[in-house]
C-alpha cells in the first residue's frame, strides 16, 4: 500500500513543478553599459552555445546597455537588439543571422522614389 501511494506523491511533485527544468533552456544574466554590440553578441553565443552570422559593417559601430537577468535566448535577443534596427533568425538550432530590419513603406519604388 505504500508503494502506490509514494508513486501517486512524486507524480504530484513533477506535475507541480517542484522538479521541472526550463523549458526555454539556460537562462542568462548579464548587464551590459555602452558595450560594444560585438562583444554582447559574443557573450550570448558562448553562453547559449549559438554561432551568429552577420556583416561586420552591420554590428561595428553600436553600442548596447541592458539589463538581463534570468531569461532565455528568446527574451534575451529582442532586448540586446531593441532599438538597434537589427532583427535575428535562427535558421537552424544554435545558427543565428542578424541582419538589418528594412521597412517597407521606405524602400524605394522602380521609379528610385519612396
Amino acid at each position: 500500500m505504500i508503494r502506490p501511494v509514494l508513486l501517486f506523491l512524486i507524480g504530484i511533485l513533477l506535475a507541480g513543478g517542484f522538479f521541472k527544468q526550463d523549458s526555454d533552456g539556460p537562462l542568462m544574466s548579464a548587464r551590459y553599459i555602452d558595450t560594444p554590440l560585438k562583444k554582447v553578441i559574443g557573450d550570448i553565443g558562448i553562453h547559449f552555445q549559438k554561432t551568429f552570422s552577420y556583416m561586420d559593417q552591420i554590428v561595428d559601430s553600436i553600442v548596447v546597455t541592458t539589463h538581463i537577468q534570468r531569461q532565455p535566448f528568446r527574451e534575451v535577443m529582442p532586448k540586446v537588439l531593441k532599438e538597434t534596427g537589427i532583427i535575428y533568425r535562427e535558421i537552424y538550432t544554435g545558427h543565428v543571422i542578424l541582419f538589418l530590419e528594412v521597412k517597407l513603406d521606405t524602400v524605394p519604388d522602380s521609379t528610385g522614389q519612396q
